[in-house]
């Protein structure tokens, strides 16, 4: 587990041990929404009843690096037209 990934797992674990206490206490805390715009892209486990998109409603991803996904959409495009991927920094004319 990455460094990233562990920070979220407590993070978790305390809002879901905050949400016990409230549950004790006879609290409702109404709506919850933990994932924010980089949860969005790569935790869908943090979810919960809403998340709250920030920067992501403009295309940018928040401590989040697709370069994986990014790789295999271009394996996918390339296969699919038969061209090669596209580079990076390439200039279309």
């Amino acid at each position: 587990m990455g460094r990233s990934q562990l920070k979220t797992a407590v993070r978790k674990k305390v809002f879901t041990k905050l949400l016990s206490a409230c549950a004790l206490s006879a609290l409702i805390p109404g709506i919850l929404h933990l994932a924010n715009s980089a949860a969005i892209a790569s935790r869908p486990e943090t979810w919960a009843d809403m998340v709250r998109p920030g920067a992501i409603l403009y295309g940018y991803h928040p401590g989040y690096d697709p370069v994986e996904r990014r790789a295999q959409a271009e394996k996918r495009i390339a296969a699919s037209s038969g061209d090669e991927p596209p580079r990076p920094h390439h200039q279309y004319s």
